[in-house]
């Protein structure tokens, strides 16, 4: 029960920051703008071989021109091996990501395509 009301209180908590109109919203954003972002967060392999772990991910994101952004990441992720059959380690998985965003303002909707490539390791 505890956890449905977290669920719940995040949603609601959410949705009314989200409907509030924020200065970033009022206008597109100018060419040559930067922005760098860092994440970090837990690994869930799904594999029983593999322990959780911790993901660091970094991205850099270029605005082209006031619709056209391009965007890179790469993230790694340490997954240490459960003793199985005598091995004995870790697995370090590596993704490169890059794409471009064309978006279009229509009022309060801000509709958008993305289209890239990656790379994982």
């Amino acid at each position: 029960m505890p956890r449905i009301r977290f669920v719940l209180g995040f949603a609601v908590g959410a949705g009314w920051l989200a409907a509030a109109p924020a200065q970033a919203q009022q206008h597109a954003s100018d060419a040559g703008l930067w922005t760098l972002g860092a994440s970090i967060g837990v690994n869930a392999p799904t594999d029983e071989s593999f322990q959780n772990s911790v993901a660091v991910s970094g991205n850099v994101e270029a605005v082209v021109s006031p619709r056209v952004t391009v965007r890179a990441q790469a993230a790694i992720g340490w997954w240490n091996l459960e003793p199985l059959q005598g091995l004995v380690g870790s697995v370090h998985p590596l993704s490169v990501v890059g794409n471009v965003v064309y978006n279009w303002k229509r009022g309060a909707a801000h509709p958008y395509v993305t289209a890239g490539a990656g790379m994982y390791r």
